[in-house]
């Protein structure tokens, strides 16, 4: 997937029961599956990382800079799979 491309992730976590259950129940608990949004800024054999906001620097060092913000990083393993959106006009 082209990096800086906005995107959906998803992925899969771990659930979590904290109720008492019996055997035959605790098998059928399944990962959840989870959706990120946002700008694609690594996609690699360890992880995927997406930003929620994006925007422009305009003091310090990094002036001039795209910074991020709400960002996401998900172990690869973890993610079903990476779907490249539209782009909004």
């Amino acid at each position: 997937m082209e990096l800086n491309s906005l995107v959906e992730v998803r992925w899969l976590d771990i659930r979590h029961e904290s109720e008492d259950c019996i055997r035959t129940e605790a098998i059928n608990f399944n990962p959840v599956e989870f959706s990120s949004y946002g700008v694609l800024l690594c996609d690699n054999e360890t992880k995927v990382s997406v930003a929620g906001t994006s925007f422009l620097e305009d003091e310090g060092e990094h002036k001039g800079e795209i910074g991020y913000r709400d960002v996401v990083t998900i172990p690869r393993g973890c993610v079903v799979r990476i779907i490249k959106l539209e782009e909004v006009s």
